[in-house]
């Protein structure tokens, strides 16, 4: 059963209105009404209240437990501790700074890349040189150019090999620069949404 469920069930069997349990926590009506629909949930301070007033645990209140339906024995209640996460500054500054990894990655395509044209260039060069003619045969035809085909073979691997090293190096790019655009608009909304709230 979820909080406002619970408020509202409470509220019902004390016999009380709406008008008068918010007297009695010494808010408005309106404000109750918004907590049995969800629509806001009430303050840490009036919980305490609320259970002294409907005569149950503020743990039954405060947590969602589908075998909680009167209000719980003391042999019975569950100890549930509570705890309360506080926002360390060092992981704030970390989230911040998270787009940073984007930053990193696109510099790592960068230099993969830039490897990987190397690699091409010197592939290019291999390919030319193997398919330079070591000598000719003469026939009845004419001149035919021997080539040494293994050099060649290798030479294409090597190009191969080169250019998926340049898509891999262009790819890690681009997912940097898009991971970095991505955390920087992300964390920069959400800062700004923090500071609205303040």
């Amino acid at each position: 059963m979820k909080l406002s469920e619970k408020i509202y069930t409470c509220r019902k069997k004390a016999g009380l209105s709406q008008e008068a349990l918010a007297e009695k926590l010494g808010v408005s009506r309106q404000a109750v009404s918004k907590w049995e629909t969800e629509e806001a949930i009430p303050e840490l301070s009036k919980i305490p209240m609320m259970a002294k007033i409907f005569d149950v645990t503020t743990d039954w209140l405060l947590f969602d437990n589908e075998n909680f339906e009167e209000k719980p024995t003391e042999e019975t209640s569950p100890q549930i501790p509570v705890t309360i996460t506080l926002k360390s500054p060092l992981n704030t500054s970390i989230k911040k700074n998270s787009w940073i990894i984007g930053i990193y990655l696109s510099f790592i395509g960068t230099l993969l890349s830039l490897i990987a044209l190397c690699e091409v260039g010197s592939a290019y060069n291999a390919l030319a040189e193997a398919k330079t003619p070591l000598s000719f045969m003469i026939t009845p035809e004419g001149e035919i150019p021997i080539i040494n085909s293994q050099k060649v073979e290798a030479a294409d691997t090597a190009l191969d090999f080169a250019y998926g090293f340049l898509v891999i190096g262009l790819i890690v790019l681009v997912v940097g620069i898009f991971i970095a655009i991505f955390l920087k608009k992300k964390y920069h909304t959400n800062s700004i949404n923090e500071g609205d709230s303040l």
